[in-house]
């Protein structure tokens, strides 16, 4: 059976050799609905190597018109039904799910490449936006704290214990890790990266339109994939989008021989 998978795998992989490998990449997907679920599975089959999933809920009826869920997950953690999904197509992915409401705790402990933010509310992006400002403060309190050892040290012409202050300091980083959000309301898209101000769809964030089509999350999961990971775009952007009208956004060209 080894031997199958392994066989398996290059197989899988051969295919994507015009692609930079993604399998020491990690990657956060919070919130597994319209959205989250193909951008978890499309993260996967790209190749991307660590996945962490975070949703608390549970799989309805209703959620079938716009994901691959199958009726026998119905009941289901949506995080067990994802993570047996992409089981089926790439066994040497590793996936932690989290079967709860997204903190900051776990930006904490898990130091990933890139996150996606596909809950249907702003409250995740603010949890993350504080986080991002408390990790910038401290790094500069920190470099500030280096910087006045270093002088001191410098004046005494030797390392000194200084009571409450350690010799050496380890300097916080701030957090810069990639972040992009993706929300629709029927035929309407939003994409944000490392954006924290604009982009704020239906009256406080959330969805509010019907029908709940399938094609726009398919559609924001694959840009947002391409932008972030092919492209990787260190842009601040917001994109809104009407994929009704995506055509007319292109301009025609003949076919040619090439």
């Amino acid at each position: 059976m080894s031997n199958n998978i392994t066989t398996i795998n290059e197989e899988i992989y051969k295919r994507q050799e015009f692609l930079e490998g993604f399998s020491n990449d990690s990657a956060i997907v919070i919130g597994l609905g319209g959205i989250g679920s193909w951008l978890a599975m499309d993260l996967a089959l790209i190749g991307v190597g660590t996945l962490i999933i975070i949703d608390p809920d549970i799989i309805e009826a209703s959620n079938l018109n716009r994901t691959m869920f199958k009726l026998s997950d119905i009941g289901k953690k949506k995080t067990t039904a994802i993570e047996e999904l992409i089981k089926e197509r790439r066994q040497d992915i590793i996936i932690v799910s989290i079967e709860d409401y997204f903190n900051q705790r776990h930006l904490e402990k898990y130091e990933v490449d890139y996150i996606f933010d596909c809950t249907d509310n702003l409250s995740t992006r603010k949890l993350i936006e504080d986080y991002k400002n408390k990790s910038k403060q401290l790094a500069e309190e920190s470099k500030n704290t280096d910087n006045n050892v270093s002088n001191d040290n410098n004046n005494n012409n030797q390392i000194n214990f200084i009571p409450g202050i350690p010799t050496i300091s380890k300097q916080a980083t701030e957090f810069n890790t990639p972040y992009c959000k993706c929300g629709y309301d029927g035929f309407f898209g939003t994409i944000l990266m490392n954006e924290f101000e604009r982009g704020k769809w239906g009256d406080d964030g959330s969805y509010t339109v019907v029908p709940s089509l399938f094609a726009t999350p398919q559609i924001l999961a694959t840009i947002a994939i391409i932008e972030v990971l092919i492209n990787g775009s260190d842009q601040n952007l917001c994109i809104n989008l009407n994929i009704k009208n995506l055509l007319k956004n292109f301009k025609e060209t003949k076919p040619t021989n090439e």
